[in-house]
C-alpha cells in the first residue's frame, strides 16, 4: 500500500532517459559541453537561501537535503532528493532567488547544467517543457498535502506520514524492513514539523506498541499497515 498523493521523489532514472531521448545530437552535445560534475562531502552546500540560481542540478549519486530557514538557527526540512532526482531549477525558471538551502546529506556527486541553457532547450523542445511542468505540478501537489499533514495532523499522524515518506522514497532493506535512510532525531523532527523531544517521545511510543523498532538512527518497520492507519486518522 502506498500514498497516492506521494509519487516517487524527484525525477527517477527512467524519467531522465525519457528527457534525454527528446534531444537532438546537437542539443546533447551542447548539454555535455556545458555540464560540470561536482563531488561533495557530507554537509557541503550546493546553494544558499538567497542565492541567484545558476544551474539545474542532477543527483548522480548520494542524497541532497533541501531546507528553509525561517529564523536564525531554526530551519525546516523541505525534501530529500535521491539518485536520479533533479532540483534547483524552479527558482531559475521563476527568475527568483533561492527560497531554500540545499546541501549534501551524504557524500554525493551532482551534475550541474547552466539554467540559461535549460531555458534555451525549453524554448526549443516543447515536450521537455511539458515534462517539467508535469513534474512541478506533482511537486506542488506533494507540497500541498505535506503542508496539510504537518499543520493539521496530531503528532502521531505527522510521525506516521514521515515514516511513510521515507519508506516510499528511499525504501527498506529487504532483509529486515529497516529504512534505507538514517536520520538523526533532530532531522526527523524537522521533517515531521515538531520538536526533537516530541519526535523521540512519539517514536518511542510506536516502538512500545510494536509498530516500529528503534536501533540508534535505524528505524525498522514492523507493521506498515498500522502506520498507514495512524496516518489516515491524522
Amino acid at each position: 500500500m502506498t500514498h497516492s498523493f506521494l509519487p516517487p521523489l524527484g525525477v527517477n532514472l527512467f524519467r531522465i532517459a525519457q528527457i534525454w531521448a527528446l534531444f537532438t545530437p546537437e542539443q546533447r552535445k551542447r548539454v555535455l559541453t556545458a555540464r560540470k560534475e561536482v563531488k561533495l562531502k557530507r554537509n557541503a552546500v550546493v546553494y544558499h537561501q538567497g542565492d541567484t540560481p545558476e544551474f539545474l542540478y542532477y543527483v548522480k549519486h548520494g542524497i541532497v537535503q533541501v531546507e528553509r530557514e525561517d529564523r536564525p538557527e531554526r530551519s525546516h526540512t523541505l525534501r530529500f532528493i535521491a539518485k536520479g532526482g533533479i532540483f534547483g531549477y524552479r527558482a531559475g525558471l521563476a527568475r527568483q532567488k533561492y527560497l531554500s538551502t540545499a546541501f549534501a546529506f551524504e557524500a554525493c556527486t551532482i551534475v550541474c547544467i547552466p539554467i540559461k541553457l535549460v531555458i534555451q532547450l525549453l524554448h526549443e523542445i516543447p515536450a521537455l517543457t511539458l515534462m517539467l511542468v508535469e513534474d512541478l505540478a506533482i511537486e506542488l501537489g506533494r507540497s500541498d498535502c505535506r503542508i496539510v499533514g504537518l499543520t493539521q495532523k496530531h503528532l502521531r499522524g505527522r510521525v506516521a506520514d514521515t515514516l511513510l515518506f521515507l519508506e516510499e522514497n528511499f525504501g527498506m532493506r529487504k532483509t529486515d524492513n529497516t529504512l534505507q535512510i538514517q536520520l538523526t532525531r533532530q532531522k526527523f523532527a524537522n521533517l515531521a514539523n515538531m520538536t526533537t523531544a516530541n519526535a523521540i517521545r512519539t517514536l518511542t511510543a510506536l516502538a512500545n506498541e510494536g509498530v516500529i523498532e528503534l536501533d540508534g538512527r535505524e528505524i525498522r518497520i514492523l507493521d506498515i499497515e498500522a502506520i498507514h492507519e495512524i496516518s489516515s486518522k491524522g
